[in-house]
C-alpha cells in the first residue's frame, strides 16, 4: 500500500511539474511571437496578388429545373409505395 500510495504522490508532482513546463513554454512562446517583426503581409497566405485571374469553373451547367427533378423522384416514390402496398 505505501509503494503504490508513493508512486501516486511521484506521478502527481510529475504531471504538476509538467503542466508548470507547458505554461512557462506557451508564454514564452507567445512573447517571442508578439516581439517578431511584422513587415508585410506573411509569405504564404491566401490572398490575390498582382496578376491573379479568377478561375473559371468547369463543371457544366445544370439545365434540369430543381422543381422538375422532385416531381418525378416524388412520382418514383408513390409508384413504389403502391408496388409495395400490392
Amino acid at each position: 500500500m505505501t509503494i503504490r500510495r508513493l508512486n501516486g504522490e511521484a506521478e502527481r508532482r510529475r504531471q504538476l511539474a509538467a503542466r508548470v513546463s507547458l505554461v512557462e513554454n506557451a508564454r514564452k512562446a507567445l512573447s517571442m511571437k508578439q516581439g517578431a517583426a511584422a513587415d508585410g503581409p506573411e509569405f504564404n497566405t491566401r490572398t490575390a496578388h498582382k496578376g491573379m485571374r479568377a478561375i473559371v469553373s468547369r463543371r457544366p451547367e445544370n439545365l434540369i429545373r430543381p422543381m422538375e427533378l422532385g416531381r418525378q423522384r416524388q412520382a418514383a416514390k408513390v409508384a413504389q409505395a403502391k408496388r409495395d402496398a400490392r
